[in-house]
């Protein structure tokens, strides 16, 4: 135990021993665009105003869709309760969505 503390104790003399992060300025890869999507856009002009190149229809909201008479279930987020989607059916939401410019990305209920 003592030899820990004794070398807790010294003096840092190398900053670079204890810093193991770096920033590497030459890296040629481009970063790809399709990182810069949002879940639920509410509108075509955020989407265009945000540059937004993928957007995601997913998540809790939609995991329980039903595509023939368009509502989802909360689950156990909010009583169990069956509401009417928001945005729609699917096929509305990526028109609306690839009509703005963005590409999408679409939970599939199982």
């Amino acid at each position: 135990m003592y030899p820990l503390i004794c070398l807790l104790s010294r003096p840092i003399t190398n900053h670079s021993l204890y810093n193991p992060f770096s920033i590497v300025q030459t890296v040629s890869t481009p970063i790809n665009p399709l990182v810069y999507g949002v879940n639920f856009p509410t509108s075509a002009s955020y989407i265009q105003h945000l540059g937004v190149t993928v957007s995601r229809w997913g998540g809790n909201a939609v995991t329980a869709y039903n595509p023939f008479d368009g509502f989802t279930n909360a689950g156990n987020d909010w009583y169990f309760e069956n509401r009417m989607s928001d945005q729609g059916s699917a096929d509305d939401w990526v028109g609306w969505v690839h009509g703005a410019g963005s590409g999408s990305m679409v939970t599939i209920p199982a």
